[in-house]
């Protein structure tokens, strides 16, 4: 467990103003400094809580726990559930918490990874509100009734979900990785030397992100990549290509996607970077091309979206990413990935073989 005291005198409101000359039956608000953040970052002293004499009749200590205990109000486990239950719970609060995190450690806090728990005393003399990140889970918060007295925090760090981002607000816009992966479809054919040989393969990756801190309070926002390597090993490439569709998710509209729908010549000597964009955020896929390509969005189906080879190369790369619309608080979206390529070797006794190997949302091994 970690304890951590706080003078009265030295906490901060919730938009960082000093607490010093408040009166009686105010509210102190502290900011809860966590080992992710460090105390100094939201000017709480990291040190054990000291005793302190209270005036007479007031009471001298008040104690926060998970359940119910005497002189309290309100209880840590209560608060907890009203946090995680109220997305808009503590709004401000976590923003100033995220903002000066980020300005004296850099590390900024997506308004999701924060808690705002608000412990009010039955004397009605000081409540606190706290913002601690949900990878620290507070056990007990000490409260004393003097203006010079402590506040201690008990508690510790576990593992955690949430994931650092940026906070809420125009100009704070950021993207935070949900995920990514790879694929490799391979091709294997006994005809080809030495026996089997490796033909060809698709070696493919994806990556998913959520836009975050972005001021539409209806929608959430998905970026979604994809990049292909195909490679005949020596051999030809006569078809190949990537595409993702929704497998699951309330998506309601496209954003963007790049590249722009269409038929394209190629040029190896050229790379094509594949931009797309939403609320001055961006992500990119950069590949070359050494084969005529196509890419093609479902128009009616958000997040459908495919690149193909047109005419046969050797190696050659395909990429796209897109941006999409989601109703707001639903699951995160999943997509489907498939994955393609064939090969042949053709001489002028015509051809030796024509092989073809798929998979969708996985690899495979095709043999001949």
């Amino acid at each position: 467990m970690q304890q951590l005291g706080a003078n009265f005198a030295h906490m901060t409101d919730g938009l960082g103003r000093s607490t010093v000359g408040n009166r009686r039956g105010a509210t102190w608000r502290g900011v809860l400094a966590a080992a992710l953040v460090g105390s100094a970052a939201v000017g709480l002293m990291a040190a054990p809580a000291q005793a302190a004499s209270a005036p007479s009749g007031e009471v001298a200590s008040v104690q926060f726990k998970r359940t119910a205990t005497a002189g309290a109000l309100t209880t840590i486990g209560t608060e907890y559930q009203k946090s995680r239950a109220d997305a808009e719970r503590g709004k401000d609060e976590k923003r100033a918490f995220s903002e000066r995190s980020g300005k004296e450690v850099g590390a900024y806090y997506d308004s999701a990874a924060l808690d705002f728990l608000q412990l009010v005393r039955a004397d009605d003399l000081k409540s606190v509100d706290i913002v601690a990140p949900r990878d620290f889970a507070i056990e007990s918060v000490d409260t004393r009734a003097n203006d010079g007295g402590m506040v201690a925090i008990v508690g510790g760090s576990h593992a955690s979900t949430e994931a650092l981002a940026f906070p809420d607000g125009p100009g704070f816009e950021g993207l935070s990785i949900l995920g990514s992966g790879s694929y490799s479809v391979k091709i294997y054919d006994n005809k080809a030397y030495p026996y089997p040989a490796l033909v060809g393969e698709n070696f493919s990756t994806w990556q998913k992100l959520k836009v975050t801190g972005d001021s539409d309070s209806k929608k959430d926002y998905y970026g979604y990549k994809r990049k292909a390597i195909l490679d005949g090993k020596g051999y030809n490439v006569w078809s190949g290509g990537i595409r993702s569709y929704k497998k699951s998710g309330s998506l309601t509209n496209w954003v963007d996607w790049a590249p722009n729908t269409g038929s394209y010549n190629y040029n190896c000597n050229t790379p094509i970077t594949a931009g797309a964009s939403y609320a001055g955020v961006g992500i990119e896929v950069p590949f070359t091309v050494c084969s005529k390509y196509s890419i093609s969005i479902a128009t009616g189906t958000p997040g459908d979206m495919s690149a193909n080879i047109s005419s046969t190369t050797k190696k050659t790369e395909l990429g796209f990413d897109f941006f999409v619309g989601a109703t707001q608080g639903s699951a995160t979206p999943v997509w489907n990935d498939y994955q393609k390529i064939g090969t042949s070797w053709i001489d002028a006794a015509g051809p030796l073989f024509t092989d073809f190997c798929d998979a969708t949302a996985a690899g495979a091994t095709c043999r001949y």
